[in-house]
């Protein structure tokens, strides 16, 4: 409102000024003068229009405002609110009591992603630098359910694992994705496992973010343990008598206990490995029919 008071004693001012200094005989410059008091009129009304609008606009918010403090602290908005809080505590600890029984029914897959580190900590430890550039830093190129392809990060050469800690590798790995997936599923925090993707596109497969430091001086065997530059048909005599033991010395097909063969279940041609898992006793017609098929 000052303001209001300022611009109207400087419009008089100047109106006096104009009237002292121009001709009331000059019609023309008469005209202009009571132009511009209209127009700034005009401008003045606008002006304190505005200034009240904002006026009831803001006394409208203050008093919507007062209104819903008085509701938001009347004792039945009070009630209705520890009512709802009650309600949400009691469903909060129903869904932990379940998280907590689905981690103790499930310690495989809450524990994947450090049986996973271990497992990679495993390898690294029977794993020696590369035969060709002597680099020590590796990939897990690919993996399957029996076997795993390693691939050197300098030369780019590749070797073949199979033996049961690559077969860890695989459970753990798959282990993680389901505990990964089940806590996304109920908004509960888990802690990631760092797959190092640096230089690889969009759509490479995760498990080639596995990368880790050779550790052993030399290739040390475990069991059932084949780690070579191809991949090799050979059964060792271990799994063959696993595989005998298990299968009871006859055909798992038609239970013929004649011209027993070896099979393997996911064909040596389509990536199967040489475990216990992989192979079959199949008679030799049984095994002919099947071919290259998985199964």
């Amino acid at each position: 409102m000052n303001k209001t008071r300022y611009f109207l004693l400087l419009f008089l001012n100047f109106i006096y000024s104009c009237k002292s200094t121009t001709s009331a005989s000059d019609a023309s410059v008469t005209a202009a003068f009571v132009i511009t008091i209209i127009i700034f009129l005009a401008i003045l009304i606008a002006g304190i229009h505005a200034h009240f609008e904002d006026k009831l606009k803001i006394k409208k918010i203050k008093r919507e405002k007062e209104i819903r403090r008085k509701i938001y602290k009347s004792p039945k908005e009070v009630e209705k609110r520890k009512k709802k809080a009650a309600e949400r505590a009691i469903k909060n600890k129903e869904l932990a009591e379940k998280h907590n029984l689905f981690i103790k029914n499930n310690p495989h897959l809450s524990n994947s992603k450090r049986n996973l580190t271990k497992s990679i900590k495993s390898l690294a430890s029977h794993i020696s630098q590369c035969q060709k550039c002597s680099n020590k830093n590796f990939t897990v190129w690919d993996l399957h359910e029996t076997s795993l392809t390693l691939r050197c990060d300098s030369c780019k050469r590749k070797s073949f694992v199979n033996n049961e800690i690559s077969d860890k590798i695989y459970l753990e790995l798959n282990n993680y994705f389901k505990w990964e997936k089940y806590c996304k599923r109920k908004n509960s925090h888990f802690t990631k496992f760092k797959f190092n993707m640096e230089g690889f596109k969009s759509n490479t497969p995760i498990h080639r973010g596995i990368r880790f430091k050779s550790l052993a001086k030399e290739e040390i065997k475990v069991k059932n343990d084949i780690i070579s530059d191809r991949k090799t048909r050979t059964i060792t005599q271990t799994v063959k008598d696993k595989v005998w033991n298990r299968d009871g010395g006859k055909c798992v097909e038609c239970g013929s206990n004649e011209n027993l063969e070896f099979d393997h279940i996911i064909p040596h041609s389509k990536g199967g490995a040489n475990t216990y898992r992989n192979i079959q006793l199949l008679c030799e017609p049984c095994n002919r029919s099947k071919s290259a098929k998985i199964g």
